[in-house]
């Protein structure tokens, strides 16, 4: 059994974070089968005989059963013999096998010869896995793992740094992208908000000029059946005042007319119609305003005189009245089909302004969906750019054992020089050795045949000297 260790560069001494090799040699001489009859043997040669013959029966037993059995998983019988038993892992096991046959080419020895031959071919076709037998330490396991751990970080070193940083630039490509598609996102946004802010002030503003307009357009129906029903005109006109249009809001026009009230039959009503303004008087009130009320067709100022009272009639009164009515009639028919544009335009805005809220709910869903995928687009970032540190600070502590590595690689290989060149001297005197011995061999060779001589030339001479003792008794 022979126990095998790896030595510890540092110390010269056996590590004990390496694995134990258990390996197990065995150097067996198989003597041929000895017939009795051809021997002649006898006593203690012919219990030898009957035990060399027992355990190579034993053996072609062993090897049959493997090399035409296995398949079959019969029972290989080990233990009918030591030498069997003790050649157990050798055969059919984790152990690699090789038999030598000696054979003899005379044609006595046939019978023997063909037997070793049909041996040899019964145990080729046994089948062997050869394995290394180790002990394994929580030490060497763990140093196993080590440098199977280095081993794959140098494989990702190569590889996983490259798609890493492309990885990396093309996310960075992708953020710059997002935040580029997010800034537009948002300038559209912000337009839309302000046509839209617009659009509403608008639709207020219209909204504001429908009702002044409406309320108009019932003070004229009012003044009309009024007058209607009565049968002389008695009424007389309050004053007509403009508002200022820039007290209200910027697009907002505003205009009221008083009720009418009963008019007298003399002299007063030239001087209650002197308030009445003209157009210059009505272009300085409104401050500029001129073209508001010239788009409600209001009635053309007149300059009223002062007509004796004796002039004043009631049918005069009468047409005056019919006049206005009439003018007012038609400036009703121009309100209200401002008002009914008005109102279209009112609805084409309200659609317009539904359309472009659901567009900017659109936009909004697609600005929330910009933004998640940025975050996750930046924590992805992150990550990877945390992975690539990590990798990086591995490569660099790889590079430094890789160093250390290689100095120590220098250091074997200056060892693994002078060991060989120790080995070189070793085989040189062993060379040398062998040549003594085969001289002495020689010399002992001649020696013991000399001897032997002498040996026999003594016996001979005690024979001779026995043989004469014998003739003189």
């Amino acid at each position: 059994v022979i126990e095998s260790k790896g030595i510890d560069t540092g110390s010269g001494d056996y590590s004990s974070s390496d694995a134990i090799r258990v390996s197990v040699l065995n150097l067996v001489d198989l003597a041929g089968s000895e017939r009795i009859a051809k021997t002649g043997a006898g006593g203690v040669r012919l219990k030898e005989g009957k035990y060399i013959n027992k355990s190579l029966m034993v053996l072609g037993n062993v090897i049959n059963k493997l090399s035409n059995g296995a398949k079959q998983r019969a029972h290989i019988p080990y233990r009918d013999s030591k030498l069997t038993r003790i050649l157990q892992t050798a055969l059919g096991g984790n152990a690699k096998t090789s038999i030598i046959c000696t054979v003899a080419p005379e044609e006595v020895h046939v019978e023997e010869t063909k037997g070793t031959l049909q041996f040899a071919s019964r145990a080729k076709r046994i089948t062997n896995c050869a394995q290394v037998n180790e002990i394994l330490t929580d030490a060497a396991l763990l140093k196993r793992q080590q440098l199977e751990i280095e081993d794959l970080r140098r494989k990702l070193q190569g590889s996983r740094s490259e798609v890493l940083e492309q990885e990396i630039l093309k996310l960075r490509n992708d953020m710059l992208k997002y935040e580029l598609e997010r800034e537009k996102l948002e300038m559209e946004l912000e337009e839309e908000r302000r046509s839209h802010k617009e659009r509403e002030q608008r639709i207020r503003d219209q909204q504001l000029k429908i009702e002044n307009l409406s309320s108009l357009v019932s003070d004229g129906d009012r003044s009309s059946s009024q007058d209607s029903m009565k049968e002389s005109p008695k009424d007389e006109c309050n004053n007509f005042k403009t508002p200022c249009f820039k007290e209200s809001s910027n697009n907002a026009f505003v205009a009221k007319r008083s009720t009418y009230s009963e008019l007298p039959d003399f002299s007063p009503l030239p001087d209650s119609f002197s308030n009445v303004a003209d157009e210059d008087t009505w272009f300085k009130m409104n401050k500029g305003y001129i073209a508001d009320l010239d788009s409600l067709q209001t009635t053309p100022a007149r300059k009223v005189q002062s007509f004796p009272p004796q002039d004043i009639t009631p049918d005069c009164s009468n047409d005056n009245y019919k006049l206005e009515l009439q003018n007012l009639k038609t400036q009703l028919e121009l309100v209200i089909k401002e008002k009914d544009e008005l109102q279209r335009k009112h609805e084409e805005e309200v659609q317009i302004n539904s359309r472009l809220m659901g567009e900017i709910s659109e936009l909004k869903q697609e600005l929330d969906l910009s933004n998640n995928s940025l975050e996750s687009s930046k924590q992805r970032y992150g990550n990877l750019e945390r992975e690539f540190q990590k990798l990086k600070d591995e490569r660099d502590s790889l590079l430094q054992t890789v160093s250390e590595s290689s100095k120590n690689i220098t250091f074997l290989t200056d060892q693994k020089e002078n060991i060989l060149k120790d080995l070189n001297c070793e085989v040189q005197r062993r060379k040398d050795l062998e040549a003594e011995i085969k001289q002495f061999s020689v010399a002992f060779a001649s020696r013991q045949r000399s001897l032997a001589s002498i040996h026999g030339e003594f016996k001979s001479k005690i024979e001779k000297l026995r043989a004469e003792n014998l003739v003189r008794y």
